[in-house]
């Protein structure tokens, strides 16, 4: 398979299907490609603070998803992510509030 290096989206879907393998370095490095090429990608931040989450790395996953929110205030999966980051650092009212901000923007989510 021949992947376009230039295309941002190439490497959140190669990104994505290392995460799904439980390959999570090499998503890592795939989430990091796609925001050399475009640090303003809200879903690439998204996405690497999931693969960061997986590993452990909690507050740098709170990081990126941080950076998503700034980028795309409505986007529901940074705001639960980032919710469920500091819920498990213990920063449960902050957590609380990303819970409630993730229901604002999609009341379906039954996670949050």
């Amino acid at each position: 398979m021949h992947l376009d290096s230039n295309n941002v989206y190439a490497w959140i879907c190669k990104g994505d299907a290392l995460s799904r393998a439980k390959r999570l370095d090499e998503a890592i490095r795939s989430y990091k490609e796609a925001l050399i090429l475009d640090s303003g990608n809200a879903s690439a931040w998204t996405a690497l603070g999931v693969a960061l989450r997986d590993t452990g790395e909690f507050l740098e996953a709170t990081c990126c998803f941080e950076r998503a929110v700034k980028i795309n205030s409505e986007l529901s999966t940074a705001w639960y992510g980032k919710g469920l980051d500091l819920r498990n650092l213990q920063r449960y009212e902050e957590a609380a509030d990303c819970f409630k901000r993730t229901l604002d923007i999609n009341p379906c989510n039954a996670q949050a």
